[in-house]
């Protein structure tokens, strides 16, 4: 089954961060002048719940960060309708927010990364 051993808190918690960054980096786009700049290098934040998600779950990183970006979307989404976001056409926020999920599971794979390369360093060391 595909959440078995899922650890909720790590879902919730992934949930949050990502709803958190989107929150903060559209309200930044809203203060800018040129607020294109500002979503193409605020995507790269959306890293961030990708690697909270993985740190806090070892069994299904993947799936955790995943499942709490689509979990996260139609909650953005609805946040881009009130009157305080520069709200942009329905497709190009789809678009935007799939490159966000793209970014989170981006995150949880390098943690990955760097979690295995860091247990072959040491198992090296205890060589």
């Amino acid at each position: 089954m595909l959440l078995r051993g899922v650890s909720w808190n790590a879902l919730l918690v992934g949930t949050l961060v990502y709803a958190a960054v989107f929150i903060v980096i559209r309200q930044f786009m809203t203060l800018q002048t040129d607020p294109d700049s500002v979503m193409r290098l605020g995507l790269l934040l959306f890293a961030l719940p990708g690697a909270v998600t993985a740190l806090m779950s070892r069994e299904n990183p993947l799936t955790l960060a995943l499942l709490g970006a689509l979990l996260a979307t139609p909650v953005c989404l609805a946040i881009t309708h009130m009157p305080f976001f520069s709200a942009q056409g329905f497709w190009q926020e789809m678009a935007w927010l799939s490159s966000a999920m793209f970014w989170c599971v981006m995150g949880a794979l390098t943690t990955m990364l760097w979690r295995e390369l860091l247990w072959l360093h040491r198992q090296r060391q205890l060589r």
